[in-house]
């Protein structure tokens, strides 16, 4: 893949509002490039040799690259630390282990456990009613039951953000090590 391919699709996926998959294809692009990275060091025989196949996760590579008491770390604390904050992201946008149970709360009355998501008001009038236009199967939208308020949410929108913000950072760091 060419990183201005990579960096595409990325920039498609949250165009449009998967932010969850342009999370799970950022962090692909960085196993990818850690993995290269690897290749050109001639260590990603020994990475194969420690980690079966059904066991080669981000966080097993990322581990790998952290080093051991008998090892040395293949990548600096800082690396390691931003790859293990973009593989949290990678897990919650997978699993929404944190997300599972979250309440959703009609602005202004956010909490703390939802500023993952951006809500926005998208009520019109439209002859003295209150109205919204939204796809037929389009998910996401709140109403709020005592004004009639039609919010949409983008959920994991900030994530997405955060994740390439990381990607971008790790993947300079790494190419600079070659």
């Amino acid at each position: 893949m060419k990183k201005s391919s990579d960096a595409g699709l990325i920039r498609e996926l949250h165009t449009h509002g998967l932010f969850q998959s342009a999370i799970l294809m950022t962090c692909i692009v960085v196993e990818l490039v850690i993995e290269r990275f690897l290749r050109a060091k001639d260590l990603w025989n020994d990475y194969e040799a420690n980690y079966d196949e059904n066991r080669r996760t981000f966080g097993a590579l990322i581990n790998y690259c952290k080093g051991s008491e008998q090892r040395e770390g293949y990548l600096t604390p800082t690396m390691i630390e931003e790859c293990s904050k973009l593989n949290k992201m990678r897990i919650e946008s997978a699993h929404m282990n944190n997300r599972r149970n979250v309440t959703l709360k009609i602005p202004p009355q956010t909490d703390p456990t939802n500023d993952m998501d951006e809500i926005e008001n998208v009520t019109v009038e439209e002859e003295g009613e209150k109205a919204a236009y939204m796809a037929i199967n389009e998910m996401g939208f709140l109403i709020d039951p005592q004004n009639n308020d039609i919010y949409k949410v983008r959920a994991f929108k900030h994530y997405a953000q955060d994740a390439i913000s990381v990607a971008s950072t790790v993947t300079k760091m790494l190419f600079a090590l070659y």
